[in-house]
């Protein structure tokens, strides 16, 4: 059902349509748990270089993600939120 939206994934370039993705990857993250996990890892590691829209909504999805797998991203979230609270200086987004 989603191997064709997951293949357009790595094409998202607008912030609106990164949005879309990560939110996509938090909402859907049983489904497509493989490609949420890999594309998470790559989104934690360009979070500083993303407008404060996506950033915000990597934090939402990833905490979503977390929820439903607590112990397989329990280091990635570690690692979003020491970037987001040390590395950006948006208040919104600390």
């Amino acid at each position: 059902m989603f191997s064709n939206l997951v293949n357009l994934l790595p094409f998202a370039s607008t912030p609106a349509a990164k949005e879309a993705s990560i939110w996509i990857l938090g909402e859907y993250a049983e489904e497509i748990y493989t490609v949420a996990m890999n594309t998470f890892k790559k989104w934690i590691e360009n979070f500083e270089n993303e407008e404060r829209r996506v950033q915000l909504e990597i934090l939402t999805s990833a905490v979503k993600v977390f929820i439903k797998y607590p112990d397989e991203f329990e280091t990635m979230i570690s690692d979003l939120l020491t970037v987001a609270t040390e590395s950006v200086d948006n208040p919104d987004v600390r």
